[in-house]
């Protein structure tokens, strides 16, 4: 048996689904590989300071999934998904506007919606996968996802880097490069590494709202069921 059974892309449900994660997640997964970066390399906190401040990600998570859960039973998910998205896309435009000195507060208030809109797209986005297939195709359907799941956050997590990268070495940083090390940066250099970090989660913005888009035109404005 193939690992992939191409045939679930033919419904069309299914297929825009998955689509649609794939693009979310390579934005998704890439900037949450860049916002503890930025926060040891240009804020300067310790790895435990980081891991704190990145809580209200989660909590955002938390406080939407049960909501998006209740809403995927009533609500078509061509109306609730591109609004996860959009609101994970102006999380990240938020956080295009950051330097060594962005308040604590502004950045939870940025994770906390980042989290909030995770938490509304994933679960009617996987729910909404399996809507209109037989129960047959569920297993088979499970493992696909499954499998989009995990190539868009290495893929996410490779293209966001490059990105950064790109921007470090062509700005007045030069040399600079991801893996050098994670010591705070002296002011001036931590301004531009800033700078950097900002236009990366820009990239990372106009490709979530990329996927809020064709969430919009391709997935189903109204409840579809299995026949």
């Amino acid at each position: 048996y193939a690992l992939v059974d191409l045939r679930l892309f033919k419904d069309r449900l299914f297929a825009a689904c998955t689509g649609t994660l794939f693009l979310g997640l390579i934005a998704v997964f890439g900037g949450l590989l860049l916002l503890p970066l930025y926060l040891q390399t240009v804020q300067g906190e310790s790895p435990s300071d980081t891991g704190l401040l990145l809580a209200p990600q989660g909590l955002g998570a938390v406080v939407a999934m049960p909501i998006a859960g209740l809403l995927a039973d009533r609500i078509p998910i061509g109306r609730i998904v591109p609004v996860g998205l959009a609101l994970i896309a102006g999380s990240f435009y938020a956080l295009t506007s950051l330097t060594p000195d962005t308040s604590y507060g502004y950045f939870a208030a940025s994770v906390f919606v980042m989290g909030a809109g995770m938490g509304v797209t994933m679960i009617p986005m996987f729910s909404g996968a399996m809507k209109t297939l037989t129960k047959p195709q569920v297993a088979r359907a499970s493992t696909a996802v499954n499998i989009v799941q995990q190539v868009g956050a290495a893929l996410g997590t490779a293209v966001l880097s490059l990105l950064l990268a790109r921007e470090l070495a062509g700005g007045p940083l030069g040399g600079f490069e991801i893996g050098d090390k994670l010591d705070p940066l002296p002011p001036a250099q931590a301004a531009l590494a800033a700078e950097a970090y900002g236009a990366t989660f820009g990239w990372a913005a106009a490709m979530t709202a990329v996927a809020a888009l064709i969430a919009l035109i391709y997935l189903p404005p109204r409840r579809e069921r299995a026949d």
